[in-house]
């Protein structure tokens, strides 16, 4: 009889400790971002909630009802900077994927661009990355034979319905669009490798990070044993993602984090996963 009571007593102690564990507070934003979290979806310590846009997840973030999210780089480069120290950035999660996407066969270099027009996104890291590289590169970028022409689209997705019809011939793109649009036009290929233009300038073992971690700084101190869980996870997560690209998508689909359906896995499979540890002194450009 006292055996059974005490093994009452234990279940209950342990059911109500299991009942009680808190658990970590993960926001997401629809589309790559969320990916790295796939392998993680299923584990009952992390609550997941979505939010509509990146600037009511950093305010939730603020606020202390989100400890942690995996953002892009350039945006938490800026909120971290100006968050009064209340942000951290303690690991890159991928790099940059992004590509020239085209579908004249003569395009294989940027000074295969001189005399031709190529669309980006107006303001968006991948037209400053471009722009960037051309500059370093020396290629000139006004109207005319000696020169590239740029003009701007509203979104990723007019690019990548451009390339299709045949509207336009070049397009910067990064993933999930990189693939969507390859899927989409036969005639499309990726001719250029932003990352490996990078290399060729700055030289081996230099990247340019395309997201990040994002961690509430009370998140770290407060829970010390549940943050470094929470990094542990995310890096055997980043390893579930680029061993099982097609499983991750599933995950991904059920999760309803919105990739491409016809491309998803190609997108995920095509996507620079890492996992890579920074210091609290992160800046987005100068990141080697």
């Amino acid at each position: 009889m006292r055996t059974r009571i005490f093994a009452g007593i234990v279940f209950f102690l342990l059911s109500h400790a299991v009942f009680c564990q808190q658990k970590t507070n993960i926001g997401l934003l629809r589309g790559m971002p969320s990916v790295v979290f796939s392998g993680m979806f299923s584990n009952e310590s992390y609550e997941f909630t979505f939010y509509d846009s990146a600037q009511e997840l950093v305010k939730a973030m603020k606020d202390g009802f989100v400890d942690a999210s995996n953002v892009p780089a350039s945006l938490a480069e800026k909120v971290a900077e100006h968050s009064e120290g209340k942000l951290l950035v303690p690991a890159v999660t991928s790099n940059t994927d992004v590509a020239l996407v085209t579908t004249d066969e003569n395009v294989h270099f940027f000074s295969d661009l001189l005399g031709k027009k190529v669309y980006v996104v107006k303001d968006s890291f991948e037209e400053r990355f471009f722009r960037s590289l051309l500059s370093l590169s020396a290629i000139p970028v006004k109207t005319g034979e000696s020169s590239i022409e740029i003009e701007s689209m509203n979104s990723f997705s007019a690019l990548v319905s451009g390339l299709v019809s045949g509207k336009i011939t070049c397009a910067v793109l990064s993933e999930p669009y990189v693939s969507s649009a390859l899927v989409s036009s036969p005639l499309a290929f990726s001719a250029v490798d932003f990352q490996d233009e990078y290399v060729k300038i700055y030289g081996n073992g230099k990247t340019i990070p395309k997201t990040v971690l994002l961690v509430l700084r009370q998140y770290r101190d407060s829970r010390r044993k549940d943050y470094s869980k929470f990094l542990e996870d995310v890096k055997n997560s980043v390893y579930f993602v680029n061993a099982h690209p097609g499983q991750s998508a599933g995950a991904c689909k059920k999760k309803k984090v919105m990739l491409p359906v016809n491309s998803a896995a190609r997108s995920i499979k095509n996507s620079h996963f890492v996992y890579q540890e920074t210091d609290e002194n992160f800046r987005l450009m100068m990141y080697n």
